[in-house]
């Protein structure tokens, strides 16, 4: 079994447009209710910030998508059907999903 890449096509060919470090630049100051702290690294379909959920007063992992996949629904919806599955999982070395959003609440 290989391991599932939403980002390529059967023939391996990479589907993602290019790629816009240009995001590794701008720190937003929030997301919604969470105070961005820091970025935490880059992926296939986002940026990871640190943030400090300031309703609640913990520390938070935020995941926002690249502006270059917010407009494709075919993304939007790869997107979400990974937040599902990571969602759905429990394990002492993973990240829970608490919540999902939309590129709106950036500030």
């Amino acid at each position: 079994m290989t391991e599932f890449d939403p980002h390529a096509t059967e023939d391996g060919d990479t589907v993602l447009p290019p790629r816009d470090d240009s995001m590794l630049e701008k720190l937003p100051q929030r997301v919604g209710r969470y105070r961005i702290e820091k970025i935490l690294g880059p992926g296939g379909f986002g940026l990871v910030y640190l943030a400090q959920d300031e309703t609640l007063d913990r520390p938070v992992a935020v995941k926002v998508l690249h502006a270059r996949l917010v407009s494709r629904t075919e993304y939007a919806e790869l997107y979400l059907a990974e937040a599902r599955t990571v969602a759905s999982l429990e394990h002492p070395n993973m990240v829970p999903v608490h919540g999902i959003g939309s590129a709106s609440i950036l500030r």
